[in-house]
């Protein structure tokens, strides 16, 4: 008989999903952390100019490493399977397929990265006194993509097999690293190629924690790769995948790209502090709803399985989750960016509330997602991301004419918006057998969360008055999450049940 994956006994095999949403949320704090603290240096060591350059080169990495998106969840999802039926040789040879390819791709992206380093400055609106560091920068982003694609390799497969604690605490490290890096660098006349130097950093520290957490399970296998019937199942399922993950990524990023086309580097530095902002809300949320899809599939791989029952509970508490997260989010917009940055970033009060709306309508598909990826049926969900990409791309060309900067990120608004409310047309008619959407419940957990959401935006901006600006970010973000926990009280009970 095969050894269990991680030496986890059978009877324990369907816990811990407290655990892994725990250490899941714990490393989406640490990115948000290290954002709270390193925005605020840029701004004060290359200006608002400098922070929306610095902003395009994240765009820039994040779309080299879309080439990863789908591949990623479908590694995590295969493995999850494999783990759900104790075939350890399995999940190794997942790991070294995953290894081959991302090695291939991290050369690729970062060669071409390289090349395109003076196009891409020419392309932006970017100040001259800072085009030589852009270009420096864009160059050496290319190697951060080649590593930071290895060290999501790592994650999959730890994710995969749930060993959230190590992802998070290697997520943990590699943001302190990254913040000592950009703190000590700028603090000695450091530019844009400091800021980048800190991301590879960060990268390489995550790396090799990660591949210490796998070495002991790895050395207890002989390496091999998957057969080709695994890899055209693999391939197939990522293609999927592909399509919803990156328009999540490009959707985004485009919005960051089109505002620097058109408008001013600091209109994008705007943009990038409302990204943020709004992105770290959707990342709290995706780092809960990783083990939840992850627990999905390994039920699905079990003889036993009882897949839909925790469908239905988890739907409907993730459904409230978001209800409530976004609503209290748009209200407490305003006192939590001026508290962070002051009250020169009106604009990116402006461009968050349309992303927090648009943003919270993307999650509430996620534990719909989550049990169409487990049960090996992704289509749904890779129509609905194309659908995303077509509608937002569409609506930006139009709207950014119209509106200039404001009008593409309503045009992203709307895209998620009426791309949502298909995705649950379609899914209703293509699983019938899932529990109906709790839409009376939410309606009215919504107006509960307006009423929380006045009240945290009113003693929000009190305490901005009242505050050194340092503590009354930390007082208003303790206000939210109070007004948060106390909404959210009634369905504790629900939660411990899912788990």
């Amino acid at each position: 008989m095969a050894e269990r994956v991680a030496g986890t006994p059978p009877a324990q095999t369907r816990g811990g999903l407290s655990r892994n949403v725990v250490a899941s949320l714990a490393s989406a704090c640490f990115q948000i952390a290290a954002a709270l603290v390193v925005i605020p240096l840029i701004v004060d060591a290359v200006g608002k100019a400098g922070l929306g350059v610095w902003t395009l080169g994240q765009a820039v990495l994040l779309y080299v490493v879309t080439a990863e998106a789908g591949i990623g969840p479908s590694v995590q999802r295969f493995v999850a399977v494999a783990r759900g039926g104790s075939d350890d040789e399995r999940v190794v040879r997942l790991w070294w397929s995953t290894v081959l390819l991302y090695v291939v791709g991290g050369a690729v992206g970062a060669a071409l990265v390289a090349a395109l380093a003076v196009p891409l400055t020419r392309l932006f609106n970017i100040p001259a006194e800072l085009e030589s560091q852009a270009v420096d920068m864009f160059r050496l982003i290319g190697i951060v993509i080649a590593l930071g694609l290895l060290a999501a390799a790592a994650a999959n497969v730890l994710q995969g097999l749930e060993r959230f604690v190590i992802v998070s605490l290697s997520s943990a490290a590699g943001s302190a690293t990254f913040i000592v890096a950009v703190a000590v660098g700028l603090s000695e006349d450091g530019d844009l190629v400091t800021l980048a130097w800190a991301a590879l950093w960060q990268q390489l520290v995550m790396l090799v924690l990660r591949l210490g957490a796998l070495a002991t399970f790895l050395r207890r296998h002989r390496p091999g790769v998957i057969d080709a019937r695994s890899v055209r199942d693999l391939l197939a399922f990522a293609w999927r995948m592909q399509a919803v993950v990156a328009s999540t990524i490009i959707n985004n990023q485009t919005d960051r790209v089109v505002v620097g086309v058109i408008s001013p580097a600091a209109t994008v530095g705007q943009l990038g502090v409302a990204s943020q902002v709004a992105e770290a809300g959707r990342l709290v949320a995706g780092a809960a709803l990783t083990p939840v899809m992850n627990r999905l599939a390994t039920e699905h791989g079990r003889p036993d399985s009882r897949l839909l029952e925790q469908y239905g509970r988890l739907n409907e508490l993730w459904l409230t989750t978001v209800v409530t997260g976004a609503t209290l989010g748009l209200f407490a917009l305003h006192p939590l960016i001026t508290a962070w940055l002051g009250d020169d970033f009106e604009d990116a009060v402006l461009f968050g509330a349309f992303l927090v709306v648009a943003y919270g309508a993307n999650l509430a598909t996620g534990v719909s997602v989550g049990y169409m990826r487990a049960v090996g049926q992704p289509g749904l969900e890779a129509r609905y991301g194309m659908l995303l990409i077509a509608l937002n791309l569409a609506g930006s060309v139009v709207l950014a004419i119209l509106a200039g900067p404001y009008g593409v990120v309503a045009a992203t608004m709307t895209a998620y918006i009426l791309g949502t409310a298909w995705f649950f047309h379609r899914l209703r008619r293509a699983r019938p057998e899932l529990p109906p959407q709790p839409v009376v419940r939410l309606a009215r957990r919504f107006v509960l969360a307006v009423v929380a959401g006045a009240g945290v935006l009113l003693a929000g901006e009190a305490l901005v008055d009242a505050i050194a600006d340092g503590f009354a970010l930390v007082a208003v973000a303790f206000l939210a999450l109070v007004a948060f926990a106390g909404l959210m009280a009634g369905t504790a009970l629900k939660a411990r049940r899912a788990t």
